[in-house]
């Protein structure tokens, strides 16, 4: 179980006031937990998710973690910083983190219903779906086709540095960040360099509430040695691969936490 450390019930209370009262606008920090609603937006498209907070809605996606989205059934930790511009599943969007929590919670099976006639498909949803089509109808093959890896393509050599944020109290790597690190590994092992190094944090975040969240003991060590297994299943020498990793968390201040459990690689000469 993580650790949960109230702060002073003044501090809390006050803070609490203050911020349910605030008007929510772009630039600013949100950090609460909260079950994840799940909303009907018709049959031209998939649930979207959202949370409640203050008032206001919050559209839920992992932006970053992009493969690892909101679970019913359990409550989210939602971090990130408030955006202009169009709203996201009803509600505002956010630059940040969504992370489901490990703790079943059997109140969190909200799905609202289709409100109206609900969204006609984006003209760019319909010219994707139009071109595929087009494709299936020209090789019929492609249907029963796995899709193919989205490895990122650089201009040049990939990074030779790479930080991969975590969702709270896990130590699953999301897709897109591991696709980067198989391309530094692989560049690594042409250049034949020296050796790679693995660094892994464990994280805290504070909750508007005044309450800290901390991530599971013994976390970093876990999210560093399984990085370096990795390393190593990618073919990199394991005996060239050092592995360090920080328990003790960041002081947590509500509005980078997010950034700060992470490991980072980084390939050395």
């Amino acid at each position: 179980m993580r650790r949960l450390l109230a702060a002073k019930a003044a501090f809390v209370g006050l803070m609490a006031a203050t911020q349910a009262a605030a008007e929510i606008r772009p630039g600013d920090h949100v950090s609460f937990v909260a079950c994840p609603i799940a909303q009907d937006v018709g049959p031209e498209e998939d649930l979207c998710f959202f949370a409640e907070n203050r008032g206001e809605r919050f559209a839920l996606r992992t932006q970053i973690i992009e493969d690892l989205g909101p679970l019913l059934r359990h409550k989210v930790l939602v971090e990130g910083t408030v955006q202009d511009g169009p709203r996201a599943c009803g509600g505002w969007r956010l630059e940040g983190m969504t992370s489901s929590l490990t703790e079943l919670s059997m109140e969190c099976n909200e799905v609202r219903p289709q409100m109206g006639e609900g969204r006609a498909p984006s003209p760019q949803a319909l010219a994707a779906q139009a071109d595929l089509d087009a494709r299936l109808r020209a090789n019929p093959e492609l249907s029963v086709q796995s899709t193919p890896s989205r490895i990122p393509v650089f201009a040049g050599p990939p990074p030779k540095a790479w930080e991969m944020p975590y969702n709270f109290d896990s130590d699953r790597g999301n897709g897109p960040s591991l696709q980067i690190l198989v391309a530094l590994v692989q560049q690594a092992r042409r250049d034949n360099a020296g050796k790679i190094q693995v660094h892994a944090w464990r994280g805290a975040s504070r909750l508007e509430n005044g309450e800290v969240m901390e991530e599971l003991e013994g976390l970093a060590e876990r999210r560093a040695k399984k990085i370096a297994g990795i390393i190593a299943g990618l073919g990199y020498p394991a005996e060239r691969i050092e592995t360090k990793w920080t328990e003790r968390p960041d002081r947590p201040d509500g509005k980078t936490d997010w950034t700060k459990r992470r490991v980072r690689v980084e390939v050395a000469s």
